[in-house]
């Protein structure tokens, strides 16, 4: 570019004042020409004769390219030129020469007021100043100075119309990166990006902007920045790093189909580059669901400790385990992680995924383990620290461990704001009420200072801790203040349930049944409901009220409120035979479906109910599914009466004999049974023509019960004997008798015209 510069000046090389000089100038242009520089430079040096002339000036110029082709300093004859140019234009373009040899003599300062000179003054050559004044500064290490000067030569126009502009902008994107101004760097880097000619700093100037989009993880921009590179310069020796970059923003894009063909292309990768590679295949098989392939990959770089992402191809080796609900490989896996990476942030993750697995598999005291684990290391940017805390006290509660459940609700409340603190907190009064640990309670309560929203929850748990500790008059007390206070229906209603629970408690049975009712009619939260209606039933069932608390129980199967409550397997196969009994038939066969354990008792029941319902094929069965050796004295008379009246209703007369003598020996009953039996027995001897027998059963079956189905049935059987034994007298009586004790079953079609035909005046 100097060279260029220099040629502009020698301006009428050939035109000569005097014809001496002009034949000594051509003499010595023919030798500069073939390249004797030496020779040439003497014929020059006689050409000067200090007077200034135009001549003089060229001859110079030559001197000073003369001694720089034979490695000379031309420093004298530099000085020279510049005393005598009085073309500024022409003067700077040497002093431009004079400035580089003194920045190769090491005399900085110098250059620099040679520069700082030059830039004062309007030149043509002001751009070529800057440019090479930056360089300096960046030599020197100067790069404030340097980035304020190459700022200075970027604004001067488009980047692509001069050269000194584009390696202006490039210094700068440099310099901002390196001092992480990314949003300055970002600017000079598409100044070179959007140039419409090709240029090699356009090239380099995309890889700085990919990898700057990378780190903010920009991926639109970045897939588009890639994109544009590939397709103009294919071939640059950092294309697999970028494709590296670029396939992790398809990723992050959730283009992994799109990613997995990417990560194909990619041609003989380095050593440093195989760990990326197999990281990213890994995390594209992870997100499509393919766990098995995943593990290959991840297993392939987890290992390796000079790899930045291995203790996230680790994690992410431990969660596909998890995702094929491997538990046992997940915690061995965990394990190895922590020795490798005992200071990780993603062990947190990692325990907290295995407990949710755990859970998963109904083990609560693995779950409870690697709970525990995961808010030991946790870090305070842990995202899932709210609800590992909660899954935590959670699963305490559900193992009973209710003083735990509530101490781990009080750290969580410590760490938690404004209202989130005070529902933690509240959630530990409940698991201290649980425990039986009131006077915690009292004192965690006490402590919550409640805002607007939350004051009736805190006037609640008051009232709970009140009638924990039997203290029934204030309990009762601030019920009553609380229900003018709170007029919501919601809150009415949990008022009423807790009134309810205080009558209940002080054995006030229809004080207790009037509040749950009210309660009921008002709560409309499925769990707050579920606990009062479990409670109003147990009430009625105290109060031998069997036929009002079917009805309840009814509802909360019906309306599957059985889910919010933690019966026990017992109480839910009481609850399915009181609804049997009730005629609830429907219910009661829900309610057995509820049970965990599928064992006889199921079996049974459902035999029960579907013989009742008719549906003798079913009942047969779930009969068929029963292990007699596993059943008692009581169970298995149930059974047999099932069973035998199961035969009479295939016509197999015989086998239904042979077992009901078979009960005979055993004669112990569960209730509901029995009558059953006895109606079979009656059935029995009325079709094989024993009518005396026939009416001594049944009479047993409607006198001593009052099944709404078997009784029924037996009273019936006996009227009919009766007519066989041409006792009408009898037969009228308890014709009355059917009609007033049962009158559904009397105005069945096949009991109404019997009635009608044979006794009927």
């Amino acid at each position: 570019m100097n060279k260029a510069l220099l040629t502009l000046l020698l301006v009428g090389l050939n035109i000569f004042a005097q014809n001496d000089l002009s034949q000594q100038w051509s003499f010595a242009e023919g030798l500069y020409k073939r390249g004797f520089y030496q020779d040439a430079a003497e014929e020059y040096q006689g050409l000067l004769t200090g007077g200034g002339t135009q001549i003089e000036k060229n001859a110079l110029l030559r001197l000073i390219d003369c001694y720089e082709q034979t490695n000379q300093n031309p420093e004298e004859y530099i000085n020279l030129y510049i005393d005598f140019e009085t073309d500024i234009n022409s003067r700077i373009v040497v002093q431009l020469k004079k400035a580089a040899l003194l920045v190769q003599a090491k005399k900085h300062d110098e250059a620099e007021e040679l520069y700082k000179e030059m830039l004062k003054l309007e030149s043509i050559h002001h751009e070529h100043i800057l440019y090479e004044y930056g360089r300096l500064l960046l030599e020197l290490g100067k790069n404030q100075d340097a980035i304020t000067i190459f700022t200075a030569l970027s604004g001067k126009g488009k980047a692509e119309e001069k050269e000194v502009r584009i390696y202006a902008h490039y210094a700068l994107a440099s310099l901002c990166l390196e001092q992480q101004l990314y949003t300055t760097a970002e600017k000079h880097l598409l100044a070179l990006t959007e140039m419409e000619k090709a240029h090699p700093l356009k090239s380099q100037a995309y890889i700085l902007l990919i990898k700057l989009l990378a780190t903010q993880e920009r991926d639109a921009e970045l897939i588009k920045a890639y994109t544009t590179l590939k397709n103009t310069d294919p071939n640059t020796p950092e294309i697999n790093d970028l494709a590296i970059q670029y396939v992790l923003a398809l990723i992050r894009a959730k283009k992994y189909d799109q990613a997995r063909g990417e990560l194909s292309l990619i041609s003989n990768p380095t050593a440093e580059q195989k760990p990326w590679i197999n990281y990213a295949f890994g995390i594209c098989y992870y997100q499509l669901g393919f766990y098995k392939q995943a593990i290959k990959f991840f297993e392939q770089c987890s290992v390796l400790a000079q790899f930045d992402e291995a203790p996230k191809a680790f994690a992410y080796l431990i969660y596909s385990h998890i995702q094929l609900k491997d538990l046992t490989k997940a915690l061995e896996q965990s394990k190895l992680f922590d020795a490798s990476h005992p200071k990780s942030s993603l062990s947190a993750e990692i325990h907290y995924k295995n407990s949710l697995l755990a859970l998963e598999k109904n083990t609560a005291l693995l779950a409870i383990e690697e709970l525990n684990i995961a808010l030991k290391v946790y870090l305070p940017t842990w995202p899932n620290t709210h609800a590992a805390h909660q899954l935590l006290a959670q699963t305490l509660a559900r193992e009973k461990r209710f003083n735990e459940s509530a101490a781990i609700w009080l750290k969580l409340s410590r760490l938690s704001q404004d209202e989130k603190k005070n529902t933690a907190a509240f959630q530990a009064v409940e698991n201290y009420l649980l425990a039986k640990n009131y006077d915690k309670a009292e004192e965690v309560l006490v402590r919550i200072q409640a805002t607007d929203t939350q004051k009736f929850k805190k006037t609640s748990l008051e009232i709970e801790v009140n009638i924990s500790k039997q203290k029934w008059d204030k309990a009762h007390k601030l019920i009553l203040i609380a229900l003018n206070q709170f007029p919501e229906n919601e809150n009415q209603g949990l008022l009423y349930m807790l009134q309810g629970r205080c009558f209940y408690l002080t054995k006030q049975l229809n004080e207790a049944s009037s509040s749950l009712e009210k309660a009921s009619s008002l709560i409309l939260t499925p769990a707050l409901l579920a606990q009062n209606l479990s409670l109003l039933a147990a009430t009625y069932q105290i109060q031998e009220k069997n036929a009002k608390a079917a009805e309840v129980y009814k509802v909360i199967f019906t309306q599957k409120l059985n889910q919010e409550l933690n019966w026990s397997q017992l109480q839910i196969q009481t609850i399915s035979r009181l609804l049997e009994l009730e005629n609830h038939l429907d219910s009661s066969l829900i309610a057995c479906e509820s049970l965990m354990a599928k064992g006889n008792f199921y079996s049974l029941q459902k035999a029960r109910v579907l013989l009742r319902k008719g549906n003798y094929t079913s009942s047969k069965e779930n009969l068929s599914n029963i292990d007699t050796d596993k059943l008692d004295a009581k169970e298995l008379c149930a059974y047999n009466s099932i069973e035998a009246l199961i035969w009479i209703k295939e016509d197999k007369l015989d086998k239904a004999n042979r077992t009901i003598e078979t009960i005979k020996n055993i004669d112990q009953w569960h209730s509901g049974d029995l009558p059953r039996y006895l109606y079979t027995k009656a059935y029995y001897k009325f079709l094989k023509g024993q009518y005396e027998q026939c009416w001594k059963s049944s009479s047993r079956a409607y006198i001593l019960f009052n099944d709404y189905q078997y009784s029924s049935q037996s009273l019936f059987l006996a009227i009919q004997s009766a007519v066989k034994l041409k006792r009408m007298d009898d037969a009228v009586k308890l014709t009355k008798e059917l009609k007033k004790r049962f009158p559904v079953h009397s105005k069945k079609t096949n009991v109404a015209n019997f009635i009608s035909k044979n006794l009927t005046n």
